[in-house]
């Protein structure tokens, strides 16, 4: 009788644990060191991401170091948010506040290079999935879709939309309708901090 109960108890905590664990895609597609060295990547921009019931601004530094791509976020009182570090294979949070702990930086650093990166490398990047890019130009903006066929060819679903503004100051949009979140990235100013 005992040994049934403790089953029990056992089989309930293992059933509650694994329907409880949220289990997210794989961001695949990421570029490999070599051709991450050589975009040479030194950006300054200003993100906000809009994710589940939260919304996060901060300056987005990107530094290529000698073996590494290293990511910072920092708010507007230059506390790091979050620090990741990629090496061509793995993406690293280095560090992160606890409010940031569920974001889903592999697909973030993913999306900011397949949005910053030219358009002829993200090809390369993601034919190899079985994806698509699909580029075209609409309204004086640059539009970029991540498509993936169904197995019957008959659908396609976009996976990603990049839309780059032709005007720098409206920056990029970045919508990911897999994890889901969207992010606009525009370019650094004096007035993030004056915020």
């Amino acid at each position: 009788m005992m040994s049934r109960y403790c089953y029990v108890i056992g089989l309930s905590i293992l059933v509650g644990t694994l329907t409880g664990c949220q289990i997210l895609p794989k961001a695949q597609g990421l570029p490999n060191r070599m051709q991450l060295e050589q975009q040479q990547l030194l950006s300054e921009q200003q993100a906000e991401i809009l994710w589940r019931d939260q919304s996060f601004s901060f300056l987005l530094y990107q530094k290529q170091q000698s073996n590494y791509l290293q990511v910072l976020a920092l708010s507007i009182s230059g506390q790091v948010l979050f620090e990741l570090h990629y090496d061509g294979k793995k993406v690293q949070v280095i560090q992160r506040i606890p409010e940031m702990k569920y974001l889903p930086f592999d697909f973030l650093l993913r999306d900011i290079l397949w949005a910053t990166l030219p358009v002829q490398q993200v090809r390369q990047d993601v034919e190899p999935l079985g994806l698509q890019v699909l580029a075209q130009q609409h309204d004086q903006q640059d539009i970029r879709e991540i498509q993936q066929q169904s197995q019957t060819k008959m659908q396609t679903k976009t996976l990603l939309r990049v839309i780059h503004h032709i005007h720098p100051q409206q920056g990029i949009q970045i919508e990911n309708f897999v994890v889901p979140y969207r992010m606009i990235l525009t370019p650094a100013s004096a007035s993030f901090f004056a915020e």
